[in-house]
């Protein structure tokens, strides 16, 4: 698999901390993982590796939007109209704003196997208290507890479907707990992500470790 982490702002280095205990999931499932951690997360780099190393799944943390995933300090990674053809062949996962409104349906017509994400803005809350230490914010966690299900659910070898399921009700149940405990201004933005929380392509495909 491989993961692009982009760290250069609050949104982002929330994403990536969280996106590394998905990873540590992967690895004790024996996968290999490829990590474009920070400056790393360049188009010429996704580009070259997935040409070199084929991974089975793309794990695109960072910032987005209709027709566009973006890396290091916003640099477009993947762009609908000019290299969407990279996820050929590929099961792909994009925490990136609005990327499964155009971009993912279009990779899936231009031969990604199935595409999962958003389509329209994610959000999640943080709790200021604790930014400098985002794994311990549980606050970002009830948004951000779906994402490392999706993928510890995939590398256990189970189909995207289920995966998608699970994550999803995560989300639901998150929500549940937040509006029976009367926060709503959490809630609310939690039912947002639930409803806009989406797939494309292929739901019965897995991941090869």
């Amino acid at each position: 698999m491989l993961v692009t982490r982009p760290d250069n702002d609050e949104a982002t280095h929330y994403l990536s901390e969280y996106a590394e205990l998905s990873l540590s999931a992967a690895r004790e499932k024996s996968f290999s993982v490829i990590d474009l951690k920070k400056e790393k997360a360049t188009r010429i780099n996704l580009e070259s590796y997935i040409a070199k190393q084929n991974p089975s799944l793309i794990f695109f943390n960072g910032h987005g939007g209709p027709d566009v995933v973006t890396g290091h300090l916003m640099e477009p990674l993947v762009k609908l109209g000019e290299n969407e053809r990279i996820l050929r062949s590929k099961i792909v996962y994009s925490i990136a704003c609005s990327s499964s409104k155009k971009l993912g349906p279009e990779s899936i017509s231009s031969g990604a196997i199935c595409y999962v994400g958003y389509s329209d803005d994610f959000i999640f809350l943080v709790d200021k208290n604790n930014e400098t230490k985002p794994i311990n914010d549980g606050l970002a966690y009830m948004f951000l507890e779906h994402s490392l299900i999706f993928v510890r659910t995939l590398v256990k070898g189970n189909p995207v479907s289920d995966a998608y399921e699970k994550a999803k009700n995560t989300l639901y149940e998150n929500f549940i707990s937040a509006l029976t405990s009367k926060e709503s201004d959490v809630a609310q933005y939690l039912f947002w992500d639930y409803k806009i929380f989406a797939k494309d392509g292929d739901d019965s495909a897995r991941i090869d470790g």
